[in-house]
This record gives structure tokens, C-alpha cells and sequence, in this order.
């Protein structure tokens, strides 16, 4: 999901959102994760299972969490399962095991 054509013009997130995607995969093999991953720019976040909340994420700037509440409502407090039911309400190839 394009994050930054979530975000209404004049707002002060957008244009550090420029180029930022919010991508829900599952992958095969670990080894595809970790490749995928080590990626430039990649910023995987925690198992939506894991209890693990935004804020808890190390390589999440303020900037990333002003973008999340901005475009989802997103609290540092949520974990990225409840980021992801967020998402799913506005964007429905989230997938229904989510919302």
C-alpha cells in the first residue's frame, strides 16, 4: 500500500512518505524472508503474532510512526497486528484472516 497516497495534500508527512509501501507477504522459506529483508530500505516489521508493538521497533523513526498514525490511526502502543486490521479497513488485499 503506496503510503504517501494516503496522506492529504498540504500534510507535513507527505513528502517524507514519498516512496514508502506498507506490504503484507508471507513468504515460503525462511531464507526468502531474510533475502527479501537485507534488502536496502526494507524495514520488516515484527510477526503480527508476536505481541511486539510499533513502538517497540528499533528501525521505526518518529517520522515512520507520524506516517502510520496519519494514514492509519496508527499508535505507538499497537502491535502490527492491529496496524494490519487498521490497514485491512482501508485497504481490502490485506486479506480477510486480518481484519
Amino acid at each position: 500500500m503506496d503510503l504517501e497516497s494516503l496522506l492529504p495534500e498540504g500534510s507535513p508527512n507527505k513528502a517524507a512518505s514519498a516512496g514508502l509501501i506498507l506490504l503484507a507477504a508471507q513468504f515460503s522459506h525462511d531464507r526468502v524472508y531474510e533475502r527479501f529483508s537485507a534488502q536496502h530500505r526494507i524495514t520488516p516489521l515484527p510477526h503480527p503474532h508476536s505481541g511486539a508493538t510499533l513502538g517497540d521497533h528499533e528501525l521505526l523513526t518518529e517520522q515512520h510512526h507520524a506516517i502510520l498514525a496519519e494514514a492509519f490511526g496508527a499508535k505507538k502502543t499497537d502491535t502490527v497486528y492491529t496496524l494490519a486490521k487498521k490497514a485491512a479497513k482501508i485497504h481490502p488485499l490485506l486479506g480477510p484472516s486480518v481484519r
